[in-house]
């Protein structure tokens, strides 16, 4: 996490680490940094010294305008508390300190004023669809539990780890919205900060990943594009359908309607906004390896074929993807990685068209910035390979192994400069004040 801890008006740094300790740096201000504090294991007071820590962020949780540091940390890999160490406005922290055994965590958290008080809560998901729900207690200095919400049947519910807030009752208050194995659930928010049971929906097979929310639904309100996995020992399932759930008063998932039947082929799908009310369907197919366009008109629920890119190789999986405008024409273009190759997308009034060849297969994550200052983007592409299998990528690519930046030429075209290291997250900021980093 990055955030200016002692008003220098540099970006310091503040990362974690398997071995537990929390490591902060005092930015430089010319792009380097140098170690001010390592933070100690910490303790929970249920299950012991704490392993690893993760999901770190730096925000003013106290409201005296100095940063404070939020993480969750792990005794076991399944049990995380979760804690918030106030800033000292120089730079550095105290040590840690661990809420008992009922904050435990096992997914990612979401930082929100939920309640409207003017104080930042925090929302975890946890991988047996418990939610928990905390408040900044007395004087802002620690987690008072608001609410747990436990799953009906944890067992199907182990996907809320990919949960969302949006508000989708049009109250101003942020509701909660995830996906379980075999149902679309919607929590409407009170007044009071804590959440409505479930509203839930009966949907099989739901892909693990944040729903897509967006102004989708036949009167043009809000609807939930959701994806049905592919389960190969299951074929009675139904395989990668596509469908968009309207969501009605109070936020209740209505009937879905398939927007993108059953397709064997389908690996992954993308919904891409586009002007006009409309969107872009991304199909990412095996078999061979393509990639079909699909211009959706959600007033009518139709889907138009648009355009049919060919792909590299066997894609194997959608691994990630980042959009941004290549070669300065206002449109956002894509960059699609597949175990075949990072696929570089120019967006058309008629869909997507492929430029030049892949840049390299096995790359996991990517960003996109002007990072020279020169007008036109550029591209970063992150690699994490471990064992066997990055022996194979680097063999095939011995350039693009670790981080890579693609320096743009404005027309699509890139020069390659192989960083190093491994790239598993990739961000485009600037960290010193003279451009992106």
């Amino acid at each position: 996490a990055l955030g200016d801890l002692d008003g220098d008006g540099a970006l310091d740094a503040v990362h974690n680490s398997i071995g537990s300790e929390v490591w902060v740096y005092r930015g430089l201000g010319d792009g380097r940094f140098e170690r001010r504090q390592v933070l100690p294991r910490g303790v929970n007071p249920a299950t012991g010294p704490l392993d690893d820590t993760r999901d770190i962020h730096l925000l003013d949780m106290t409201g005296d305008g100095w940063l404070d540091l939020v993480y969750a940390a792990s005794p076991n890999f399944l049990r995380f508390p979760a804690a918030v160490v106030p800033g000292r406005g120089d730079g550095t922290f105290p040590d840690p300190r661990f809420p008992g055994a009922d904050t435990a965590i096992t997914g990612s958290a979401q930082i929100h004023d939920v309640n409207g008080d003017g104080r930042l809560d925090l929302v975890h998901f946890s991988r047996g669809g418990r939610i928990l729900s905390f408040q900044l207690g007395e004087g802002g200095r620690a987690l008072d539990r608001r609410q747990v919400l436990d799953c009906a049947d944890p067992d199907t519910c182990h996907a809320s780890t990919r949960a969302a807030l949006a508000d989708v009752t049009g109250d101003g208050r942020p509701d909660l919205l995830f996906p379980a194995r075999d149902r679309l659930v919607v929590r409407r928010q009170r007044p009071d900060g804590t959440f409505e049971a479930d509203r839930s929906l009966a949907l099989e097979n739901l892909r693990p990943q944040p729903p897509q929310l967006g102004p989708w639904a036949a009167d043009g309100g809000l609807a939930v594009v959701v994806t049905q996995a592919y389960v190969p020992a299951e074929p009675a399932n139904r395989q990668g359908v596509v469908s968009r759930v309207p969501l009605g008063a109070g936020g209740q998932p209505g009937t879905p309607q398939v927007i993108l039947d059953d397709d064997s082929r389908r690996l992954g799908a993308l919904v891409v906004p586009r002007a006009g009310g409309e969107a872009w369907l991304v199909e990412v197919l095996r078999s061979p390896a393509q990639l079909r366009v699909a211009r959706y008109t959600p007033a009518t629920n139709t889907v138009h074929a648009a355009s049919t890119v060919d792909l590299p190789g066997d894609p194997g999986v959608l691994l990630n993807h980042a959009r941004g405008d290549l070669d300065g024409d206002g449109a956002a273009d894509l960059v699609l990685l597949t175990r075949g190759g990072a696929v570089v997308l120019r967006q058309t009034a008629a869909g997507f068209e492929r430029v030049g060849d892949p840049l390299g297969p096995c790359f996991d994550a990517a960003d996109v910035g002007d990072l020279d200052g020169d007008g036109r983007a550029d591209l970063v592409l992150g690699a994490f390979v471990v064992g066997q299998p990055g022996q194979l990528c680097q063999e095939a690519n011995p350039d693009g192994g670790g981080l890579t930046v693609m320096w743009g030429d404005g027309a699509l075209g890139f020069e390659a400069q192989p960083i190093g290291g491994l790239g598993f997250h990739v961000t485009v900021a600037d960290m010193n004040g003279d451009g992106l980093d």
